[in-house]
């Protein structure tokens, strides 16, 4: 069913065909836009391919039918439309109570990426999908029908193609964006790493320096408590000097007695401050061994861990090669056996050709020799013949 360019007017539908009226108010539209681009087309000169009037006319009644088609389709498929109902009732809902929306919407709004096989989803593309199909497939037969052309095809497969090389090209990119995540995660990791260990040396050396603080007071102290004891006991020590002087040899002997206790006295601080120097050694001697042991732990199960790490990747490499020779004499045995089955074929097939060629030389001797199942059957003479004869 084809229209003419020049005419305009169309039969008027039935009311009642309410599918039929609408198509034909689109044709109508659509008529009246194709005949003002192709003025267009025409005012401008432009030098485009044109299929002749036959097939064009014949490509447009194809389309026209393949149009039908579709509309039946999606108007007749009722469960396709509650399920789509059923998907898209939030933003119905919204339209009825007069939510406002937003003026300009993010395409990738409300769509969750670790769940793109939801069947909202399979809807919107099928119906974004079926939408761009007939407005395609309309353009097309417009321009096949006004204009002898299939410009709307073309752009529609090179816009197909163009998104295409896209979407490869964004796949490559996420590739490449994976791959540098990848590496900066690790560069992170390893920073991290060495900023631990810088922590942990500096934690060390914080502790070094809190240790050495900590005796410098208490040498600090001590200096100043045996300068002081000093000081008392020379103060003592010239006292008593002044004493024995004046009182004579019998206050010498309580006087040097009072001196051997007081020296006594001072070695006996010398001593305390020794064995607590010496204490202090011994307990920094022993939180050192206990720190080595707690490291020496430490990198024996680290190399514990590397080692059946390493011995599992070991026996993992071994398997492969046994897989892979196992794999190697399947495939070997296997071309062979193709090899054998082609040479048993065209053997076959050399055979029967002869058989063949023997036949059909045998069948041909046998009918130019007139022998076998092709010898000639004799005529029965008539009976007149014969008792003439006699």
């Amino acid at each position: 069913m084809m229209f003419n360019l020049e005419e305009t007017e169309f039969r008027q539908p039935h009311p009642e065909d309410s599918f039929v009226y609408n198509w034909h108010s689109f044709r109508s539209v659509k008529v009246e836009k194709s005949v003002r681009r192709l003025s267009v087309v025409k005012s401008a000169k432009f030098e485009i391919e044109v299929v002749p009037f036959l097939q064009s006319n014949l490509f447009a009644t194809i389309m026209e039918d393949i149009i039908v088609q579709l509309r039946i389709l999606a108007e007749c498929d009722n469960a396709l439309h509650i399920f789509k109902t059923h998907a898209e009732m939030p933003s119905l809902r919204a339209a009825k109570y007069g939510i406002v929306r937003p003026e300009v919407e993010d395409e990738l709004e409300g769509i969750d990426p670790k769940n793109l096989g939801k069947e909202s989803y399979k809807l919107d593309k099928l119906a974004t999908d079926r939408v761009f199909l007939n407005e395609v497939i309309e353009s097309t037969y417009l321009d096949l029908a006004m204009d002898g052309i299939f410009k709307p095809l073309s752009d529609a497969i090179d816009e197909i193609n163009e998104r295409r090389e896209r979407l490869n090209y964004l796949a490559e990119e996420d590739v490449r964006h994976k791959a540098k995540k990848r590496e900066v995660m690790r560069n992170l990791r390893q920073q991290r790493n060495r900023i631990r260990s810088a922590i942990y040396e500096n934690d060390i050396i914080i502790d070094r320096l809190r240790n050495k603080i900590e005796d410098a007071s208490l040498n600090k102290e001590v200096q100043i408590r045996y300068v002081d004891h000093w000081q008392q006991a020379r103060t003592e020590q010239h006292v008593l000097n002044i004493y024995n002087k004046e009182s004579g040899p019998s206050d010498g002997i309580t006087s040097y007695r009072r001196k051997a206790e007081e020296e006594q006295r001072v070695h006996a601080e010398v001593e305390l401050i020794t064995n607590i120097l010496i204490n202090e050694t011994l307990t920094k001697v022993e939180n050192f061994m206990q720190q080595y042991d707690k490291d020496i732990e430490a990198v024996d199960l680290k190399i514990q861990i590397k080692r059946h790490e390493y011995e599992a990747q070991l026996e993992e490499r071994l398997a492969m090669e046994v897989k892979f020779a196992a794999h190697d004499v399947e495939l070997q045995a296997w071309k062979k056996f193709k090899v054998e089955r082609e040479e048993a074929r065209l053997y076959r097939l050399k055979m029967i050709e002869a058989a063949i060629a023997v036949q059909a030389w045998w069948r041909g001797l046998l009918v130019r020799l007139q022998i076998g199942p092709f010898k000639q059957k004799r005529k029965p003479a008539a009976k007149g013949a014969k008792k003439k004869k006699k």
